[in-house]
């Protein structure tokens, strides 16, 4: 009896010892990740911040280099004042090939728009007298009052779309003397192409990024691309610069920042694991003692196997564990824990921490005598020594170790190493709030004294580009060396490693550095092997000077020199900058008159000796009453004095202190400032004066509360937004669920807006929007939400509805309002309305299955008639399966090379030879059979694949061409249709155009197009197509006469034959009137110098009539039917006659 209980207590005590050690293990574990986690963060944050740096400066060049052709219009006016329309058009042209995407450059004598380059696409803006246009009116007259471009935009233009206007004012000397206002150059830009030069179209990979500041006003400013939430995110920002004004760019990873550790299943199973196997030595180690005493001899061979086993397992953790007795002294430890502690195996046993760690003993002895009083885990923080004072930072958690009986025997550590972790925390913590408060070249100097000393670098210095004088050369502004601040020096840029980075604007790290540059004889005499360098650019992109790290080595770890460039450079840059201001604002009478932030000055003892007239404008305060005071007639009474006594130690500390703090003007209102206060000293080190800074910030504080109605009202109609109605639909659904209620959603359509919009112009569809909103909330309770979704959508959430004819009433309400007429743009014009209706719960139990089924219900009603309101049916869900299933199998298709490509014989009908294939997509489905396009292609360009499969058909095409050509066979033309939307495509057009380069000389590829392509007018689908034609890609007209495209529309487009549908040839062959319409469409095509080919040529009947009528070619199954390649192969080995193929 007595050894069994003595048996259990070994047990009982080992179990404990075990759980202990698990625990601490599993809580080192959650404590490494949390670490990892952070630096995840820290590390996606980085790479952001840079990619975002490099977009800004992208945009900001893209954008800046077209506004300022202006510059070039004005110069090319002050040299010809007699200015000839033909003198411009010149000019322009010329300036117009630098940037051929530029909208047009306009000329504006008295404010009136009289010469315009490209006239094409820009009618509209001739005659355009902008001091008399009340939209602007006021960005004119400003320009001609500061005498400075004016940047408007990006906005709606006269001539379509939207784009980006710069308003330059010229002037030319007067007779009398001065000069005298001559009108405006004018530079005006499309959105799109300048953020797709700026980077930003299409987004980078894994990357949102937005951009605000409509107008140049920056921050305040609106939203005009990508998602307005980015400003409201923990977002990484810039200012793009722009002539007197700026944008914002906001940038995020695309899925969000990283908030966990990747493979954490893995992780928590490794160290499951190793808490398992070191609680199992631990519980092991404890009982053993005891069950000995109750087994001597019974099982020594086996104990002793599963001790070197534990062991083992000990010995393969990778985390240093170690275990303590009462007495302070170790009792033993793993290799790791060896190895952490610097001593051989077996070395730890019997020693004390104050021998291993003589400095962190006191720390050591403290923690373990609070964790043992307290019988509880504890982690503790460690640093060890190492060589140069730089040692390796651990965190340490330790728990007590109890023996069977429950007594406290000793404890256990484990120590988990967070060095690298640590250094990064610290440098991006640096970076962030610099350097107690220095800023300039005081920041300078104190950034490369502390790079170079956790970097344990042989020289860090910040250098300053200067570029006049002739030859270009680095000036060091701060320099740090092993002995302390070094020589300031400078050197010749060329043929030094600082030359390439600057030319390529990005980092380098150089190996030898002084054999790959043997002409930089400052480094061979510093005796550097390793040089790391940072390019540091400006507001513009430019570059400014160079951070750079020097080894007389290789460095210790090369990632985190490149990681710590990343992150100090765009500060450092900041800095130069800074300085440059700061050394501006000392010398600069000028710089302080015109500021728009207000300025103080005050002597030593804090009397004001000068303000400026932005102190005026934002106090009230005249320079007379100011004078002689103490900045104390600003004191608003919100700061407690211990506040003032913190900023005065700041300044006699540091030398300059900057905060928000509110003041009070004088006539009594209270308001918030941005206040920077500066102390300026003489040579010898002692304050003369002070400098304050400061600017209202009452705007800013507005323009948050702006921008919350913003993110969640829309700016025409004033109605709730998708955001806002999608969280006021979950409340209501939450509430309705509560009560067991019942509510509607109603998605609401406007027929025909899109008429009124390409009618009418845009300006028209917006008044109709917001009338049509106006009338939907007037059909609805206060209780009740409407929102516009986007475009020409609308919803409505009815709350707390007893059944579905409340909703149907509603919906009568909605349809008879919207049919009203509206009267716009001095005309009246009448549309409908299709509505569609779901309810909660019947049709959904949450809001975006209740949207989704009122769009369903909706677009039913719509193809019911329009003008109806239909209720969600199940059937509806049906249909959305069956097109999702649709585009599930698409997509596997392309994957598992289900498509195929048929090729149908062109024929020339003078001498019955083969002219031509074109080129047909089918779909080998494996359940349904061979597919046409017709089956399919509507899901596909719902899901986007029709870039996909038009990427697959043109690499088909290269790989059949060159079958082809092996075959001996004759060149042809061969046709492939391309969608009009993938026009817009640049990536998919140069595609193509590579495509056809590789099909040549087999095949030469033409694209045909349907007329509803040339919609975008003569700058749009007709320009790109003339560049692929320009490349030797022919253009084919499909179903032509079947469209309504104009004549004008089909002279811009770049063609050279055009096909007329079958269903107008059979329509010819049955009445007289028919073919006498066909006839003339041939007549007309070959008016245009087009070639004219016959479709679906189906019998000899049809043929003979394409004949008669004047076709030049053909195709149809008369002639020879679709065939795949080889078919196609021997068809035209054979002679390839027509009807020889068969049907």
């Amino acid at each position: 009896m007595d050894g069994a209980r003595a048996g259990w207590r070994a047990w009982i005590a080992g179990g404990a010892a075990a759980l202990a050690a698990a625990a601490l293990v599993l809580a080192a574990a959650w404590r490494l990740e949390r670490i990892e986690a952070e630096q995840a963060r820290a590390r996606a944050r980085v790479a952001v911040w840079e990619t975002a740096s490099h977009l800004r400066v992208r945009l900001e060049q893209a954008v800046n280099e077209r506004l300022h052709l202006a510059t070039g219009l004005a110069a090319f006016v002050r040299a010809e004042p007699g200015l000839t329309p033909e003198a411009f058009r010149l000019y322009a042209a010329a300036l117009h090939r630098i940037y051929p995407d530029v909208r047009s450059l306009q000329l504006a004598p008295g404010a009136v728009v009289r010469h315009v380059y490209p006239l094409a696409g820009n009618e509209a803006a001739l005659g355009h007298d902008l001091l008399a246009d009340p939209a602007r009116r006021e960005a004119a007259e400003r320009a001609i009052r500061e005498h400075s471009m004016v940047v408007a935009g990006p906005v709606q233009l006269r001539q379509g779309g939207v784009g980006i206007i710069a308003r330059l004012p010229v002037y030319l000397p007067a007779a009398a003397g001065g000069e005298r206002f001559w009108g405006f150059a004018i530079v005006l830009l499309d959105l799109e192409p300048v953020l797709r030069a700026g980077g930003l179209v299409p987004p980078p990979a894994g990357l949102m990024v937005a951009l605000r500041g409509r107008d140049g006003l920056g921050a305040r400013g609106e939203v005009f691309y990508g998602p307005p939430e980015l400003f409201r995110r923990d977002a990484v920002r810039f200012e793009i610069a722009l002539p007197h004004g700026s944008w914002q760019l906001a940038a995020a990873p695309a899925g969000g920042w990283p908030a966990a550790r990747q493979e954490r299943a893995r992780f928590w199973l490794v160290a499951a694991l190793l808490a398992a196997a070191l609680g199992a030595a631990a519980g092991l180690l404890v009982a053993w003692p005891l069950r000995l005493r109750w087994r001597v001899g019974q099982a020594t061979a086996a104990v002793e196997e599963q001790l070197l086993f534990q062991r083992a397992l000990l010995e393969a953790v990778p985390l240093p564990v170690f275990h303590k007795g009462l007495d302070g002294r170790l009792l033993g430890g793993n290799a790791a824990a060896e190895r952490l502690f610097g001593v051989g195996p077996g070395g730890l046993a019997g020693r004390r921490i104050a021998e291993l760690l003589p400095q962190q003993a006191a720390e050591c002895e403290a923690t373990e005598e609070a964790l043992l009083a307290a019988g509880e885990a504890r982690a503790m923080p460690l640093r060890l020594p190492g060589p140069g004072g730089r040692g390796r930072e651990l965190v340490v958690h330790k728990a007590p170790w109890r023996d069977h009986e429950g007594r406290l025997r000793g404890l256990i550590g484990v120590a988990v190493e967070v060095t690298r972790e640590r250094r990064l925390e610290r440098m991006l913590e640096t970076a962030a709030v610099g350097f107690s408060g220095a800023s300039g070249r005081a920041w300078h100097r104190c950034l490369v004294r502390y790079l170079r000393e956790v970097l344990e670098a042989d020289w860090v210095y910040v250098g300053e580009l200067e570029e006049g004088g002739g030859e270009a050369r680095i000036r060091a502004v701060a320099v740090a060396g092993s002995e302390g601040d070094g020589p300031l020096f400078a050197y010749p840029l060329r043929g030094a490693p600082c030359e390439q980075a600057l030319a390529a604007r990005r980092p380098v790290l150089i190996e030898d550095v002084t054999e790959r540059f043997p002409g930089a004889i400052l480094l061979r005499r510093l005796g550097v092997g390793t040089y790391a360098g940072e390019p540091l650019l400006d507001a513009d992109g430019s570059p400014m000077g160079m951070l750079v790290v020097l080894h007389a080595g290789r460095p210790r770890d090369p990632e985190e020199v490149s990681w710590a460039l990343r992150i100090f450079a765009p500060r450092a840059a900041g800095e130069l900058v800074r300085a440059r201001r700061e050394e501006a604002l000392r010398v600069g009478a000028a710089v302080f008159e015109a500021s728009g932030e207000a300025i103080m000055v005050t002597d030593a003892e804090g009397r004001i000796r000068a303000v400026n007239p932005a102190f005026t404008r934002i106090t009230g305060y005249s320079a007379e009453e100011a004078v002689g005071q103490t900045p104390a007639i600003l004191k608003s009474g919100r700061h407690a004095e211990d506040f003032y006594r913190a900023m005065w130690e700041a300044l006699e500390r540091e030398g300059r202190w900057e905060g928000e703090i509110w003041n009070r003007r004088r006539n009594g209102e209270v308001f918030p400032e941005w206040l920077s206060i500066a102390a300026v000293r003489d040579a010898a080190g002692r304050t003369t004066e002070y400098v304050a800074v400061f600017a209202d910030i009452t705007r800013r504080k507005e323009d948050e509360a702006r921008i919350w109605r913003q993110a969640n009202y829309d700016a025409l109609t004033g109605l709730p937004n998708r955001t806002l109605f999608f969280d006021r639909l979950a409340r209501a659904v939450s509430t309705a669920r509560r009560i067991g209620g019942r509510l509607a959603v109603l998605f609401v359509d406007l027929d025909r807006f899109k008429w009124v919009n390409d009618t009418l112009g845009h300006a028209a569809g917006d008044a109709l929007l917001q009338e049509a909103a106006r009338r939907l909330a007037r059909c609805v309770r206060e209780s009740d939400t409407v929102a516009r979704l986007a475009g020409d959508e609308f919803t409505v959430v009815l709350a707390e509805i007893r059944r579905a004819a409340d909703a149907e009433r509603v919906a009568r309400a909605i349809l008879a309002e919207l049919e009203r007429p509206y009267v716009l743009e001095g005309q009246e014009v009448q549309i409908s309305g299709s509505v569609g209706i779901a309810i909660f719960p019947e049709d959904g139990e949450d809001a975006e299955t209740l949207l989704r089924h009122a769009d369903a219900a909706m677009y039913r009603a719509k193809e019911a008639g329009r003008n109806a309101y239909g209720f969600f049916t199940p059937e509806m869900d049906a249909e959305a399966a069956e097109r999702a299933a649709v585009e599930q199998a698409l997509r596997a298709a392309l994957a598992r090379e289900e498509l195929a490509l048929v090729y149908q014989p062109v024929w020339d009908l003078a001498g019955e030879g083969l002219a031509g294939l074109e080129a047909l997509l089918r779909w080998h489905h494996p359940e349904r059979g061979l597919l046409a396009p017709e089956a399919f292609l509507a899901v596909a360009e719902e899901a986007g694949l029709l870039g996909p499969l038009t990427r697959w058909v043109l690499a088909r095409l290269v790989r059949d061409a060159a079958r082809w050509g092996e075959a001996g066979l004759a060149p042809l033309p061969v046709g492939v249709n391309l969608a009009a939307r993938l026009l817009r495509d640049g990536a998919l057009l140069h595609e193509v155009v590579e495509a056809a380069g590789r099909c040549a000389p087999a095949w030469r590829l033409a694209v045909e197009v349907r007329e509803a392509a040339g919609e975008e007018g003569p700058r749009g689908a007709a320009a790109r197509l003339g560049w692929l034609q320009a490349h030797g890609i022919g253009v084919i007209l499909d179903d032509f006469g079947t469209g309504n495209a104009s004549l004008t529309r089909l002279r811009s487009m770049p063609l050279e034959a055009v096909k007329v549908d079958g269903s107008l040839l059979r329509e010819a062959a049955a009445t007289p009137a028919a073919a006498r319409v066909v006839e003339a469409l041939v007549d007309l095509a070959h008016g245009l110098g087009l070639t004219v080919i016959a479709e679906q040529a189906e019998d000899e009947a049809l043929v003979a009539l394409a004949r008669r009528l004047g076709f030049d070619r053909a195709q149809g199954f008369a002639l020879a039917a679709p065939m795949e390649l080889e078919a196609l192969l021997r068809f035209a080995s054979r002679g390839g006659e027509a009807g020889q193929a068969g049907r």
